[in-house]
């Protein structure tokens, strides 16, 4: 399987696993500590805590899409890559929807046969974006 293609169905199983509350989805595929950059700030977080994030956020993620043609990879050495992306996503945050468009990455580290989510930024698009 190409990089692009490898990298792209991770992304889709993290962010199915946060639509669907899933902590262990989350567990697995994040590393022991992982860096968010975001419009939060900077912060590091260790697995445990992204996974309860993940099963207990207050926004329900109630669809998304990635925009295929943004979609950037690049290979970090031999163990790792980041890809890059525009993704919109509707959530549900107290009975109100919400649209929100991102450009997001991830940094993956290959562990033995398998990868982890090491880094992850999210920017908002500027509006119409």
């Amino acid at each position: 399987m190409a990089l692009k293609d490898e990298l792209l169905a991770l992304e889709k199983t993290y962010w199915d696993g946060v639509k669907q509350k899933d902590a262990a989805v989350a567990a697995k595929l994040t590393a022991d500590s992982v860096v968010y950059v975001g419009s939060t700030g900077v912060a590091q977080m260790p697995r445990n805590e992204i996974a309860s994030m993940a099963e207990a956020s207050d926004a329900a993620i109630i669809d998304y899409t990635f925009d295929t043609g943004s979609i950037k990879v690049a290979p970090i050495g031999e163990a790792a890559a980041v890809i890059a992306y525009r993704v919109s996503r509707t959530s549900e945050r107290n009975g109100k929807k919400e649209k929100l468009v991102t450009f997001d990455s991830t940094v993956w580290q290959r562990k033995g046969t398998s990868w982890q989510a090491v880094m992850h930024t999210e920017t908002p698009a500027p509006a119409g974006g």
